[in-house]
């Protein structure tokens, strides 16, 4: 790792709580720049008219700092910010989405319907859809589900300030809903089909299977045998098809998270074998 680098991560490692903040001035001296250089070179990256008025870099600032370190020929920041926990990149952005929606499912097929529940939801909204948001947002709280997720997968992970990377990854989590990368409500398929037959009225024959059309988003010609088959295939496309990396393809990557939840719930074996 760059001696530069190496010093940025041990002034954060002086820090105090589960955040983190590093003064400019801080920076600066890693860099060994003095203002006049840290301004030119700071204003050739992406943001830095609006950081250079900064005077503590925090979370925000993170593809700003690693982009700096790399305009001062420091390469590997990328990969070095993702290890340490204070950035995520795409590589580690598809694992992330991977293990939540994962994570999400494995946690629907433990769940015991409550019809009772749902029936007295269902009075009250007089839609389906409304009723079957407001038994998500009692049974499966969407912040609950994400720290419940965030830890194991922080540990898996072995970033080098854990703390910091549950909050990294969280905001990430935060920032495909905003997106709309992640829906909230595709995420349980099972469950919503299983209230849907028994308390909505029948839908129309002529329809598309959503399994069927699950299958051809990730492009299967039948239901895989397993979910480690799901799972690759669903990263092979996240990594063509996140909006990070293709920007055009934020309407299939939403098609693609969908898919997967249905297909992770309903390969042989659900989400135990990966």
């Amino acid at each position: 790792m760059d001696r530069r680098i190496a010093s940025f991560f041990e002034a954060l490692a002086d820090r105090t709580g589960s955040t983190w903040s590093i003064p400019a001035s801080t920076v600066r001296k890693i860099l060994d720049l003095d203002e006049l250089e840290y301004f030119r070179t700071a204003y050739r990256v992406r943001d830095g008219i609006s950081a250079l008025t900064k005077e503590r870099f925090g979370p925000d600032d993170a593809v700003f700092l690693l982009e700096l370190f790399e305009a001062c020929g420091i390469h590997g920041a990328e990969d070095a910010f993702t290890g340490a926990g204070l950035h995520v990149d795409y590589v580690l952005g598809a694992e992330i989405q991977d293990s939540y929606i994962t994570f999400a499912v494995e946690r629907a097929r433990d769940h015991h319907p409550d019809d009772h529940h749902f029936r007295s939801l269902l009075e009250e909204a007089s839609d389906f859809q409304t009723a079957f948001k407001r038994y998500l947002d009692v049974w499966f709280r969407r912040d609950a589900l994400s720290t419940d997720s965030i830890e194991p997968f922080v540990r898996k992970k072995g970033f080098r300030f854990p703390d910091i990377a549950g909050i990294t990854i969280a905001r990430y989590i935060e920032l495909l809903y905003m997106r709309h990368i992640l829906e909230w409500y595709n995420l349980f398929p099972n469950l919503r089909k299983r209230f849907s037959e028994k308390f909505s009225p029948r839908q129309p024959e002529n329809l598309p299977d959503e399994v069927e059309l699950a299958l051809r988003v990730l492009g299967f010609p039948v239901l895989p045998g397993s979910f480690r088959e799901v799972r690759s295939r669903y990263k092979s496309l996240m990594k063509r098809y996140h909006p990070d990396v293709n920007p055009s393809g934020l309407e299939h990557s939403k098609r693609i998270n969908t898919a997967f939840a249905l297909l992770a719930a309903h390969a042989a074996g659900g989400a135990s074998d990966g």
